[in-house]
């Protein structure tokens, strides 16, 4: 991706800022001198000694044998000048930096290519929340320069709008080869994903940044967001739960470490075919991410999640025996214990429900109880201990056998 000394975009741009002639323009980029790179080695390479005479001689030839005015000859200077600072700074900042930071792509560089992006997909709203943000470009062009995938959540897709609207800038002082300098981030805060809309929404502005950095196409990215979302759509088999929005998130991820380990060279090729393309086919095939979309099992005893005394075993609460349901030795039932239902009568300690208010059952911890295993929940509730504060995967009446009531009371 196009840095200061790379970008075209930018090379225009502070050309126009300074009054350069766009005649003399065209006739640079007819001589392949389009960037601030190319203009540095022009004539002589940078941090040699400026000599004036080789400098305006260059010039004229450039200008068809015609030699500027003295203003566009000052503004051209002005350039070149500019032209050496940024590539000399930028090879020692590439050499000496060790700040993870995305470096910011030029705002010229940034406009033109989304420009390009926007006139190539009409139809397709990339204004506002629908336009990545410039945190998120410049993440995935730092992928493009390191040429190291690294995956992005979906929360830190983050919008344009969100980043004018919400963002915070933050100055902190940094010891930087040997200097104590004040460097300014910018923080954006994530997106909501709660909904499958906004999930999209975050994936869509993914899809448009690595597209921006040329490294995954709009297209293919889109059509492997596609498969993955319709996925939240399938109808489960009898027994098991569709698959959720977490389960996709689990899945993308799993996608992006398939492509960090199985992609050697993630930039297009000379032939400037994207590898990351098909290899989201593939990804989306491998078994690992696979696993992560399959329908999960129901639970058999739905947990509780509500808070307040239920009836929620009927056959408990009438009767007589171990199970009869009353209030207890205390006055006013103050045998339950946090919220949980009454335990049977006569075992004081002991709670109908755990500590997350799930139901226990009675006959695992009295009895027997067959119908699931130790650990487990049968329709009556979990296979654990009912003794207040314990919950442990045994039987009241094995580990606390000390503790059982008398046979006559």
């Amino acid at each position: 991706m196009a840095g200061l000394m790379d970008s075209e975009a930018h090379f225009s741009a502070r050309a126009a800022d300074y009054g350069v002639p766009a005649e003399f323009m065209r006739n640079l980029a007819r001589n392949g001198i389009t960037t601030l790179g190319h203009l540095a080695f022009a004539v002589f390479r940078p941090g040699a000694e400026f000599e004036e005479a080789a400098f305006d001689r260059c010039v004229t030839e450039a200008n068809g044998g015609v030699a500027l005015a003295m203003g566009p000859a000052a503004a051209i200077r002005r350039l070149h000048f500019e032209a050496e600072i940024v590539i000399t700074s930028s090879v020692r900042s590439s050499v000496e930096s060790t700040d993870a930071v995305p470096k910011p792509v030029p705002i010229a560089e940034k406009n033109a290519r989304m420009d390009q992006i926007r006139a190539r997909l009409q139809g397709l709203n990339i204004h506002g929340a629908g336009e990545p943000s410039h945190t998120l470009l410049d993440e995935c062009c730092a992928q493009f320069e390191s040429r190291t995938l690294r995956y992005i959540e979906p929360a830190k897709c983050t919008s344009r709008e969100n980043e004018i609207s919400a963002g915070k800038s933050d100055k902190k002082l940094r010891l930087d080869a040997g200097s104590l300098t004040v460097k300014e981030s910018k923080t954006v805060p994530d997106e909501a994903i709660s909904t499958t809309f906004h999930l999209s929404m975050c994936l869509r502005r993914r899809g448009l940044a690595y597209e921006f950095s040329n490294l995954i196409s709009f297209r293919a990215h889109e059509l492997y967001v596609e498969r993955l979302m319709k996925h939240l759509t399938s109808e489960a088999p009898i027994g098991f739960q569709s698959t959720t929005l977490a389960q996709v998130m689990r899945a993308d991820r799993e996608v992006f470490s398939y492509l960090a380990h199985n992609v050697a060279d993630i930039r297009p090729g000379a032939n400037l075919v994207r590898p990351l393309d098909a290899a989201l086919e593939d990804a989306l095939r491998d078994y690992n991410t696979a696993f992560h979309l399959v329908p999960l099992p129901k639970h058999v005893a739905k947990e509780d999640t509500t808070f307040g005394p239920k009836k929620t075993f009927p056959e408990h609460s009438s009767g007589s025996g171990p199970y009869q349901k009353g209030k207890g030795k205390h006055k006013g039932g103050k045998n339950k214990s946090s919220g949980s239902n009454a335990a049977p009568k006569g075992y004081a300690g002991c709670v109908g429900r755990d500590a997350k208010n799930r139901p226990i059952c009675f006959d695992f911890n009295l009895g027997s109880c067959t119908k699931a295993p130790v650990g487990g929940s049968c329709p009556k509730g979990r296979h654990v201990c009912f003794k207040g504060g314990c919950f442990k995967t045994h039987a009241y009446k094995d580990a606390h056998q000390s503790e059982m009531p008398a046979a006559n009371e």
